[in-house]
């Protein structure tokens, strides 16, 4: 650097493309002198989305909403494990248990507790919670099946 004006200058060009890397968009990568630097929201995204991809997967089973020990054919290579409480759903209802097996594609499901009523080959699959009590002032519990993680939640 030969003059203050140039220090001055160089360091507001980094402090832009810093402030680029922080205030970027999930599709933002900033080119800088050492190569591309995804911006912090596309970092989170890409995080968000690999975590996401471990927890859910659909069904094409052709299965009653009911009670009881029910086998599913998912993807394989998820995060599921015995013990691991599920939400199983889709428009019409949903069923809520605890995975009994998985192993290659083979979802193994004890069901506790549903919603509606039918027989459907389309399924939305999760990790769920264990439903908590109901709070004061609430009308009902939370429907499981809204509490699919299915899409950021900026978007």
């Amino acid at each position: 650097m030969s003059t203050l004006s140039d220090a001055i200058n160089t360091g507001l060009v980094d402090f832009g493309l810093l402030h680029e890397i922080i205030n970027g968009d999930a599709s933002t990568s900033v080119t800088t002198e050492g190569g591309p630097v995804p911006s912090l929201s596309k970092i989170i995204a890409t995080i968000y989305n690999t975590v996401l991809a471990s927890i859910t997967t659909s069904s094409q089973t052709n299965q009653a909403i009911t009670v009881g020990t029910l086998t599913f054919t998912v993807d394989a290579n998820k995060s599921f494990s015995t013990g691991q409480p599920i939400v199983i759903a889709n428009q019409n209802g949903y069923m809520y248990g605890n995975v009994v097996s998985y192993s290659g594609t083979t979802l193994v499901v004890q069901v506790t507790q549903i919603q509606g009523q039918g027989t459907y080959n389309s399924w939305a699959i999760s990790f769920s919670g264990p439903a908590g009590p109901q709070g004061p002032g609430a009308t009902s519990q939370a429907d499981p099946a809204e509490t699919l993680i299915t899409k950021m939640p900026w978007e």
